[in-house]
């Protein structure tokens, strides 16, 4: 892998990936019947939460506020 020059094509592939990792997060779950949690931060530090199954999360929200 290297670094993607162009900013506006390393966004897009940034989203493309997060949601291929999501959805293989989601798969995961729902095979093994278990719970699964990620917190991923792009490049500019914005920071994205997913958990599966739907769940109140008041921790990731505090652990994102606390690390931002």
């Amino acid at each position: 892998m290297k670094l993607i020059e162009e900013e506006n094509a390393r966004t897009v592939t940034f989203s493309k990936r997060r949601a291929r990792l999501f959805k293989k997060a989601t798969e995961l779950s729902i095979r093994c019947g278990g719970q699964i949690a990620i917190i991923i931060f792009s490049l500019s530090g914005r920071a994205d939460s997913f958990v599966h199954p739907t769940l109140n999360r008041p921790w990731a929200i505090v652990w994102i506020e606390i690390q931002c």
